[in-house]
């Protein structure tokens, strides 16, 4: 009987550093609120050049009035006129069963076939999904967003309500806030073509551990 209060405590004290591990590393600003970062000082908009058009499109059941809402927001900030296309369904063969998850190469491929770039301009193309996604050949459980060819992105918006050690999750304002950032990253590195950042405080931050890790991030580059 002792040996079995052995390890159940080991057990319990094994899970309790383990979330506070998590709470140290990734969850302590949605966890408190509270950021130790430095102030920062964004990229000043009217420097910024971008390149071609740009085109966001809401996969199977995206709801449109986000997208709306997304289209404002850049038009409003950045003056940018982005082009909404009409919903669009996504294969059967961009889903893998046996994960429950989007393979993230095949809706790009998806996209690709769909909206292949003009002869004569660019063409920045960003697909929005609802439904929870993976990398292939990539050791992550999910991902958030994936770009390729340097011209597509897609953005899964179903881990973006992680909160506190992902015991509840956050408001529809933070998943909202998220969701524009991780929108925002991809329309600096493909429209604008700027660098990823070392700097946690910018929004093209680029060692993103989990959605949690957006709340330090600012809306700016």
């Amino acid at each position: 009987m002792r040996l079995l209060r052995s390890i159940i405590a080991s057990i319990f004290f094994k899970i309790a550093l383990s979330l506070m591990a998590v709470f140290v590393l990734y969850d302590f600003t949605v966890c408190t609120g509270i950021t130790f970062d430095r102030p920062y000082t964004p990229l000043d908009a009217r420097e910024l050049h971008g390149e071609g058009r740009i085109r966001f499109v809401p996969l199977d059941a995206f709801p449109t009035s986000t997208l709306h809402a997304l289209a404002d927001y850049y038009k409003k900030k950045y003056d940018l006129g982005i082009e909404l296309a009409s919903p669009m369904l996504l294969p059967a063969t961009a889903i893998d069963s046996s994960r429950g998850q989007l393979i993230s190469d095949a809706v790009i491929e998806t996209l690709q076939a769909n909206y292949p770039q003009p002869p004569t301009e660019r063409l920045t193309v960003i697909g929005l999904v609802e439904t929870d996604m993976y990398i292939p050949g990539v050791n992550w459980r999910y991902a958030i967003s994936y770009r390729k060819a340097d011209r597509y992105a897609v953005v899964s918006t179903a881990r973006l309500d992680r909160g506190c050690l992902g015991i509840v999750p956050v408001s529809h304002e933070r998943v909202t806030s998220r969701l524009r950032k991780m929108v925002t990253k991809n329309v600096g590195i493909l429209y604008f073509r700027l660098p990823l950042s070392d700097d946690p405080r910018s929004v093209l931050y680029g060692k993103i551990g989990g959605s949690q890790e957006f709340d330090r991030m600012s809306e700016d580059f």
